[in-house]
């Protein structure tokens, strides 16, 4: 008994597809979505950004400039020299060192120095006390009708302990009246009050203007008083 031969499959040969084919393939598709590293890199580009242009900013409105003080010479260190001109602007050589000539061990020049009881005001030596250009501080003028007393400006004329010069104080109940202390109850250029005059024939009593030959309550003098039913006439008390 024979069996009938069989042929074994015919398997096509691979060939590309054809550019003509109908039925091109399709490139693979890509996920959609943004990438976060280009997100990244996107915000910090802007904040560089946004950095450059503050400090642009600032630095237009002077706020990294540096700041320039009266006293910045005395913070560096010492400069030697041989002359002024090799020192900055503001300071002379002395003893071959650039220093200030405003302070009390020099001022206005090398080696002034300024006593205990003075400071040094535009190159000069000052008693701040006294001097009424430089009264209290260097440069605190006082006007035309003050004098500095003890650091202070004060108006001679009418100050109570200062009254015409400095350090001149009125005793308890007088007033300084035009540079004099004066006891304005009895004073009859000043009586109650400075330049208040009384005419004569009335006197000062108490701060008032009276006439002592007629009044009952000061006949003949200040505080005599005449009993009740009394009168005063010339200075006496009559019944």
């Amino acid at each position: 008994m024979s069996f009938p031969q069989q042929t074994p499959p015919v398997i096509p040969a691979y060939s590309p597809p054809s550019p003509y084919s109908p039925y091109p393939l399709l490139p693979p598709q890509r996920k959609k979505g943004v990438n976060i590293g280009i997100i990244i890199l996107i915000i910090i580009i802007v904040l560089l950004l946004l950095g450059g242009i503050i400090f642009l900013v600032l630095w237009l409105l002077g706020v990294f400039s540096p700041k320039k003080s009266s006293s910045s010479s005395s913070n560096l260190s010492p400069q030697f020299c041989i002359n002024d001109s090799e020192c900055s602007s503001g300071l002379k050589c002395c003893n071959n060192t650039c220093v200030e000539v405003n302070t009390n061990s020099n001022c206005g020049s090398c080696g002034v120095v300024c006593s205990s009881d003075q400071i040094c005001c535009n190159d000069s030596c000052i008693d701040t006390t006294t001097d009424p250009n430089n009264c209290g501080t260097c440069g605190s003028a006082c006007s035309s009708s003050e004098e500095c007393c003890d650091g202070s400006c004060v108006d001679t004329t009418t100050d109570l302990n200062n009254c015409g010069t400095c350090g001149t104080a009125c005793s308890s109940g007088e007033e300084c009246c035009d540079g004099s202390c004066v006891d304005t109850a009895t004073d009859p250029n000043n009586c109650g009050n400075c330049k208040i005059i009384c005419p004569s024939p009335l006197s000062c009593c108490s701060g008032t203007c009276v006439f002592l030959e007629a009044d009952i309550k000061n006949c003949g003098s200040c505080g005599h008083k005449c009993l009740p039913g009394k009168i005063c006439l010339q200075g006496v008390c009559f019944p």
